[in-house]
């Protein structure tokens, strides 16, 4: 695998958000793997991730059994302010996504949940994981509708691939914003296959090849006339499994154009990007180091979507 590239150093502004985990009324638990939605007064409507494990020095993942008896509902949402400091917490209220009957013998569990607008609502695309012999395994793509309800947020259940019969690629979608219901599958060099949930038809757009695939990580942002996200991929020879992200441009055809050099942008092997944002000049990124500390990330435009990223 090529080298990654060290963007951390590029960073005009680091932000650590660990602390929200204590102001969410967990302290003794990680957070991260967020996604953001700005607010009309500046600030930021956040989803946030719980973790109830750790990863170890060889990558191993290690549950606190105590912690995920008492977190099971391991999304959280709040409000965070203009730079990004703790507001306050939006309480969940329970959906009927927890009593739907493909779950009804398991305890499901969502994570690493995506936020996008589309027709003036909100919804949360996560992947939803069940236990089942005492393991924690993905069960597919649960995408909820969320209501706001004074000082709450009511998450109630909208499409799963599971009940829908959608086979293949089972996680890390990209929601494409100026196109409701539509999301990234899977991308490659030569192509791309997406699907338009409203119908359930999914196609290829180009030729994709589905042996070397960049998955997840980010809604598309709309740039250049086009769209713009951050992936990644698992560089499994390496001594601990080690994410590498690329940015990847498409067309208005969802069809990818230009993929990025591979970088990294903490010192952990394990790092997941989950939010994207261009603000003028300035690209803001989301990311969890080794499910453990959430940052954000500031940096030039260029530095993340200007030519020299892109040059092979």
């Amino acid at each position: 695998m090529e080298q990654a590239l060290n963007m951390k150093n590029k960073a005009k502004k680091v932000i650590d958000l660990s602390q929200v985990s204590w102001e969410l009324g967990f302290p003794f638990n990680n957070c991260g793997n967020f996604s953001l939605l700005p607010m009309p007064n500046g600030f930021w409507f956040a989803y946030m991730r719980i973790f109830a494990y750790w990863i170890d020095e060889h990558g191993r993942y290690l549950t606190n059994k105590k912690l995920l008896l008492q977190n099971p509902a391991n999304h959280q949402f709040c409000v965070l302010d203009k730079d990004f400091n703790f507001v306050r917490k939006i309480p969940n209220v329970v959906s009927e996504y927890w009593e739907h009957p493909v779950f009804s013998s398991e305890t499901p569990y969502m994570e690493d949940g995506r936020l996008v607008v589309w027709n003036g609502k909100v919804y949360l695309s996560t992947t939803v994981c069940y236990q089942k012999d005492g393991q924690w395994n993905a069960a597919g793509l649960e995408i909820q509708r969320l209501d706001f309800q004074q000082d709450a947020v009511r998450a109630t259940h909208f499409w799963n691939t599971i009940e829908r019969g959608v086979a293949g690629i089972q996680k890390n979608w990209l929601p494409v914003p100026d196109k409701p219901f539509h999301y990234i599958v899977g991308t490659s060099r030569s192509g791309a296959q997406h699907i338009d949930i409203s119908t359930g038809e999914v196609f290829d757009v180009g030729t994709v090849d589905k042996k070397v695939l960049y998955r997840g990580n980010t809604p598309l942002v709309e740039v250049d006339g086009g769209y713009a996200a951050i992936t990644h991929v698992v560089d499994m020879d390496a001594p601990v499994k080690t994410y590498v992200n690329h940015v990847v441009k498409y067309d208005k055809n969802l069809c990818p154009i230009s993929i990025s050099k591979p970088f990294k942008l903490t010192e952990k092997p394990i790092e997941f990007v989950t939010d994207l944002k261009v603000i003028g000049n300035e690209v803001l990124i989301g990311v969890t180091e080794n499910d453990d500390t959430p940052f954000i990330m500031a940096f030039d435009r260029d530095e993340i979507l200007g030519e020299k990223l892109f040059e092979v």
